[in-house]
């Protein structure tokens, strides 16, 4: 089992992901993750004058996901 998490110094957002590999044979392993991207709230976008800010967590909420793979060597 691994957990695997990344945090944005200025708070704009986080990132978690918790995978388990299992080996159920010397040739076949299975692997299940779910990832889960979460973007601040306070700082979804920010104008400044002519300047836009934008929070790249945001365009990544949407590849939020669970995953399962099947590996088969021969």
């Amino acid at each position: 089992i691994q957990f695997t998490s990344l945090y944005d110094l200025l708070g704009k957002g986080n990132l978690f992901e918790l995978r388990c590999n299992y080996s159920i044979s010397n040739n076949l392993n299975f692997l299940f993750a779910l990832n889960k991207i979460f973007a601040g709230a306070s700082l979804k976008k920010e104008i400044t004058g002519d300047i836009i800010e934008m929070n790249p967590f945001i365009s990544m909420q949407n590849f939020s996901h669970i995953r399962m793979e099947i590996k088969y060597s021969f």
